[in-house]
């Protein structure tokens, strides 16, 4: 039997295409395409992962640090209290009017004692109990608001008090310092005591002679006087203490 060149031709290409598939490489028409259009869909993929791949979060900008808290001004240190002055000392002398427990009147005044007033006769300390209405005596002491005296000191003398030496008319001779309270000539008020002057009255600073008006509330002066039974002080002598 002849073959010609033409069936051999179509047994060889059939050959070649059935050893093709055998081996797996695929359709060689159809194989181009398909590849193409898998790197196609790859790329789309790549494409679609990079629109859904989330954007990397954004870094926190560091919290602002506080500033730091204001030192305090340190408190004002107060000023110190002023140093009160010292309490006003006055002293007289006058006659024991009454005596009513610790409390004595003395010619005109109030006298409070305590346990810490001393009693002294002719010098020596002796009892408050020793005093007596009509006795003579000396009273140191601090002027209070009222008129009255706290006594530290009570000295009495053996004589009865003779009036000044004017018959009792003027009353006991007084002496005592204290802080003027106010001033209206003819009068001014020192320590709670009514102070009358005249014109026989000296009224001196330093030695010198000064009106009365010189002496202003709070001013420190020294009197002194005759007291009658009021209380009150006939000055023959007022001085302004520097």
């Amino acid at each position: 039997m002849k073959i010609s060149m033409q069936d051999l031709s179509i047994g060889l290409v059939t050959a070649a295409v059935a050893t093709s598939l055998a081996c797996g490489t695929g359709d060689p028409v159809s194989g181009p395409s398909e590849t193409a259009t898998a790197a196609t869909s790859a790329q789309a993929s790549g494409a679609e992962a990079t629109r859904t791949a989330p954007s990397p979060s954004a870094t926190p900008s560091p919290a602002a640090t506080p500033s730091p808290a204001a030192t305090p001004s340190p408190s004002a240190t107060p000023s110190p209290s002023a140093t009160p002055s010292p309490t006003d000392e006055t002293e007289f002398r006058g006659t024991i009017e009454s005596i009513a427990g610790s409390v004595l009147v003395v010619s005109g005044r109030w006298v409070h004692t305590t346990g810490a007033t001393r009693v002294r006769r002719s010098g020596n300390a002796v009892p408050f109990s020793s005093l007596a209405v009509g006795m003579l005596v000396e009273v140191e002491g601090a002027p209070q608001r009222d008129g009255s005296v706290l006594a530290t000191k009570i000295g009495s003398e053996d004589e009865p008090a003779n009036g000044g030496g004017n018959g009792g008319t003027v009353g006991a001779e007084v002496e005592f310092t204290g802080r003027a309270e106010s001033v209206t000539p003819p009068t001014l008020r020192v320590a709670g005591r009514l102070v009358t002057t005249d014109g026989a009255t000296r009224i001196e600073r330093g030695g010198d002679a000064i009106a009365l008006s010189a002496i202003r509330a709070g001013d420190l002066v020294e009197v002194e006087g005759f007291a009658p039974a009021d209380g009150s002080v006939r000055a023959k002598k007022v001085k302004l203490e520097d």
